[in-house]
């Protein structure tokens, strides 16, 4: 099976965005991914996505269909999207990538001829209840393939009764940066950062980031290092309060800089920037700003959780360390300290594992074993539907 004719179904956006450009650039992973879909053996990608206007385009090969359903940006399980999944089907996709939309893959299924596939997106965690897991259970039924940012995420969904052997699990990362390393030097200097080493937080200050216990890590790890400094840029700041008292307590508000939000664009500067990239997560469905981290060198130093094992390689780069406990904190940054990966290594294990076109070809590859699965369930008399 040579040719793989892709389409990339989008579900949910925010309504406050003005234009299909205004969406792309906020949904970032949308077009590199599948441009890079597209590099790797995709003869035909098209996107359709909803939205509040109607717009159709073609960028660097790829195709995009923004589709006006008449439908609020909040999708609601109950609602009737009968034209858009008409759209989809009327473009005789041999498979459907879905991004959100869960409650709606029944309906998309009964829509789509007999020999598309269907693939579905995993973007984290697992639902919460009892209630939505049998609701997922029943959703996910019947599709050609689900794809998972690392194999212990499937496997959680597995124990959790969610999937089932008989389901076709792939291990497929779900994004991806284009951010390239900048000088280090330059990059500090037009920041103004101080330090030595320096290391830096993207993340939200919410309990599941738990920017309290790298703050309290922090605390030991300047002991060691007695020029160290801590940048934290964040956009959600619901424990703002407790970070500052927890940095006046230790003596620490000299040496760890709330910064607050930055424009992502700016972002790969920072990263450039900085020694050691830093988060505190108890859970995560893969990690952004982990892959930013590793595009632009900046060594790893983050919790031992399945989706940074896979990012890291199981702490091949950087150092992994136990969620909610300072000391780990510590004793992770001292040791990569001692070790110091150098950045160029750091960007090198970035390409060879992480990049858009190594997605790509994980993508593609997942897709014609999708496609096959579906051609032969319709062969055997055994639709999966």
């Amino acid at each position: 099976m040579n040719s793989v004719h892709l389409v990339y179904l989008g579900y949910h956006y925010d309504e406050g965005l003005k234009n299909s450009r205004a969406l792309l650039d906020s949904y970032r992973t949308i077009s590199p991914w599948c441009e890079a879909v597209r590099r790797s053996g995709a003869t035909t990608v098209t996107v359709v996505q909803r939205f509040h206007a109607e717009e159709e385009f073609e960028k660097d090969g790829v195709s995009y269909l923004f589709v006006n359903d008449g439908r609020p940006a909040a999708l609601k399980p109950w609602r009737n999207l009968t034209r858009l999944h008409s759209l989809v089907a009327s473009l005789h996709p041999d498979i459907v990538h879905v991004n959100g939309g869960t409650f709606h893959l029944r309906r998309l299924r009964k829509k789509l001829p007999s020999e598309t596939a269907v693939v579905w997106q995993h973007h984290g965690g697992l639902p919460s209840s009892a209630v939505k897991r049998i609701g997922y259970r029943f959703a996910v039924r019947g599709l050609d393939g689900l794809l998972f940012a690392a194999e212990e995420l499937a496997g959680q969904w597995r124990d959790a009764g969610i999937v089932n052997s008989r389901m076709a699990l792939h291990q497929v990362m779900e994004g991806s940066s284009k951010f390239i390393p900048q000088p280090v030097e330059r990059a500090r200097e037009s920041l103004g950062l101080r330090g030595s080493p320096i290391f830096l937080w993207v993340g939200r200050l919410n309990a599941n980031k738990d920017p309290v216990t790298i703050v309290r890590g922090f605390s030991e790890i300047c002991r060691a290092m007695t020029d160290a400094h801590l940048y934290m840029i964040f956009h959600e700041d619901g424990l703002l309060g407790e970070v500052r008292k927890t940095l006046a307590s230790l003596g620490l508000s000299h040496r760890v800089h709330l910064v607050g939000k930055v424009e992502h664009r700016q972002l790969g500067q920072w990263h450039s920037a900085a020694d050691f990239f830093v988060l505190g997560s108890h859970q995560e469905g893969s990690g952004f700003a982990l892959l930013e981290a590793l595009a632009c060198g900046a060594i790893p130093l983050v919790t031992d959780i399945p989706s940074f094992r896979c990012i890291t390689g199981n702490g091949a780069i950087g150092a992994l360390w136990c969620a909610g406990d300072p000391d780990s904190f510590a004793r992770a940054a001292r040791a990569a300290q001692l070790a110091r990966a150098s950045r160029t290594s750091v960007r090198s294990f970035f390409e060879m594992k992480w990049s858009y076109d190594e997605i790509g070809k994980s993508a593609v590859d997942a897709y014609r074993q999708a496609i096959i699965r579906r051609r032969r369930s319709i062969d055997s008399g055994n639709r999966l539907s």
